[in-house]
């Protein structure tokens, strides 16, 4: 029961990013509503975190002199599945996950020399984490006959790649174009 809504929430979730994302972006890639399209091996998502976190170090040390020690970049976000299912418009209560959060890390690639954005299930993960506690095991992925099984010794992480300029709300407040012609709230 729990292995089928962890299923069903990943399928979901690949789903409903996917759906934005169903044309070619910039780079001639397209996006699919393939849970095995989105799956990236492991290894290569360790090398593109670790060349982001050099990426960022090395423009840190250069640009931000006031840093006199900068310990490291963040290294990822751990997201609660009650914060997606809110920014997802799912109503309560809420389904039952096996899951409690997932956790997004930055990376980038420079063979396709585009950032990434790579999901992990985060099991028994506490949020926030109390000093004497863990901040919860990411779990990896695997496809055996077209079912996805999540476990520590998995060989994949989910690649949620679907970057701006390519893909992108450009009207968005958020968006640093739209921020010159906004002011502040007081």
């Amino acid at each position: 029961m729990k292995i089928t809504s962890l299923s069903v929430a990943l399928l979901s979730a690949t789903i409903a990013i996917s759906a934005c994302c169903n044309k070619p972006a910039g780079n001639g890639h397209t996006y699919s509503d393939s849970l095995s399209a989105q799956l990236y091996p492991v290894v290569a998502a360790q090398a593109d975190i670790r060349f982001m976190d050099t990426l960022f170090t090395a423009f840190v040390s250069k640009y931000d002199t006031s840093v006199k020690y900068y310990p490291s970049p963040i290294k990822a976000f751990t997201i609660s599945s009650t914060d997606l299912f809110m920014a997802m418009g799912i109503q309560q209560p809420y389904p039952q996950v096996q899951y409690n959060n997932i956790r997004v890390y930055l990376g980038y690639s420079k063979t396709a020399q585009q950032f990434r954005l790579f999901v992990v299930p985060v099991k028994s993960g506490i949020n926030p984490p109390s000093p004497d506690s863990t901040a919860g095991s990411d779990m990896f992925i695997d496809v055996i006959n077209n079912v996805p099984v999540i476990s520590l010794t998995g060989h994949n992480v989910l690649d949620l790649n679907a970057p701006c300029p390519s893909f992108c709300d450009w009207q968005s407040r958020l968006m640093p174009t739209q921020m010159h012609n906004t002011k502040p709230n007081k």
